[in-house]
């Protein structure tokens, strides 16, 4: 490894003992071997540094905390480390394909423009099998997709470090949860960003994580990061109703009825009426991530029959986005599991707090 490693991978540590070294081994394996990886113990009680120090390479920079201060605390303190070039975030309870780096490094290194690449994760646990979930691709289109919500998951993305140190980019320590989505926003700011479409992170679910205990408050914050795009395109005030109506429209959340299913559209037509007037988003971007939006709001009303599949097959965003078999398939699942099973017969998706 050179004396300044190309890579710097920040993992925040909390009483991750069981988890830690295999997620700091996925890092440790990558095929972009030039690397440190930084790991912050915020103050654990289970003997998660110890773990860390057992694997004895000498790319691992164990920092210690004596309190737990938050995984934002945690995450910024070793951004203050970084020596790399690029910057790439990790959780301690899940690990990464062994190209992870290499692909979305491939991308900023050929796009100078582009401040932040993030690729497809692998969901473990949320459900009776593992899935995967398609993202918006090329720079136009994930940067409408912000307009949505996160456009790539939090372990899969790359930064530029040079974004985060001249521009001061830190984790907002206020919030305990959702604080990705504004980092990412905030890195967003100063240049292009762009995903790729390999699987490059595996998630694991953690019962005591974020993402489970803190879900409602994950919505909260996300709320704040979506206030302040859909203010952005929409030239008149809105209210908290609207704002949440958009936050379960953009999650690709399922609706009961028909009715409802047509508000969901009408709002996506609404937004790309005020971008063609407002110019915010690349037309071309906003339509595709509109597309993918409403596709996976018709597939999470599968419940509805006939009348969710046509409203996404006679839609003017059926042109524009061709989803994968695999989501042909879970639509089509998704209707026959509410022919058999009554606990199907409802709308999907729907985000906590919402």
């Amino acid at each position: 490894m050179s004396g300044t490693p190309l890579v710097s991978v920040v993992m925040p540590l909390y009483n991750n003992a069981g988890t830690v070294a295999a997620a700091a081994r996925s890092i440790l394996r990558q095929t972009v071997q030039d690397l440190e990886l930084i790991v912050v113990d915020d103050g654990s009680s289970d003997g998660s540094a110890d773990a860390v120090a057992t694997l004895r390479d000498p790319r691992i920079r164990l920092l210690r905390r004596a309190t737990n201060g938050g995984v934002s605390v945690a995450r910024n303190r070793g951004l203050e480390e970084i020596r790399g070039r690029f910057m790439a975030p990790m959780d301690a309870d899940d690990v990464c394909r062994p190209y992870r780096l290499a692909r979305t490094l491939r991308v900023l290194e050929a796009n100078p423009g582009i401040v932040a690449c993030g690729g497809r994760a692998l969901w473990k646990g949320w459900g009776w099998i593992p899935f995967t979930g398609r993202l918006p691709w090329g720079p136009d289109a994930v940067r409408a997709y912000m307009l949505f919500g996160m456009p790539s998951p939090h372990d899969a993305l790359l930064f530029r470090s040079s974004v985060v140190r001249e521009h001061g980019v830190r984790y907002p320590v206020n919030q305990r949860a959702a604080d990705d989505y504004t980092f990412y926003r905030q890195c967003a700011r100063h240049g292009g960003v762009d995903n790729v479409a390999d699987v490059l992170v595996e998630y694991r679910c953690n019962r005591m994580g974020i993402s489970n205990t803190r879900a409602t408050e994950a919505t909260a914050r996300r709320l704040d990061g979506l206030r302040e795009e859909l203010s952005g395109l929409l030239p008149e005030p809105f209210s908290e109703q609207t704002l949440r109506f958009h936050a379960r429209v953009g999650n690709g959340t399922g609706v009961s009825t028909g009715e409802e299913l047509n508000a969901s559209r009408l709002w996506l037509d609404t937004l790309e009426r005020a971008n063609r007037e407002r110019r915010v988003y690349a037309p071309k971007g906003l339509a595709l991530a509109s597309a993918m939006v409403w596709f996976s709001i018709c597939r999470n009303s599968a419940h509805l029959g006939v009348g969710a599949w046509r409203a996404w097959r006679h839609s003017t965003w059926a042109e524009c986005y061709r989803p994968a078999i695999s989501e042909y398939v879970g639509f089509v699942g998704s209707w026959a599991l509410g022919r058999v099973s009554p606990s199907r017969r409802h709308a999907q998706g729907a985000l906590d707090g919402l």
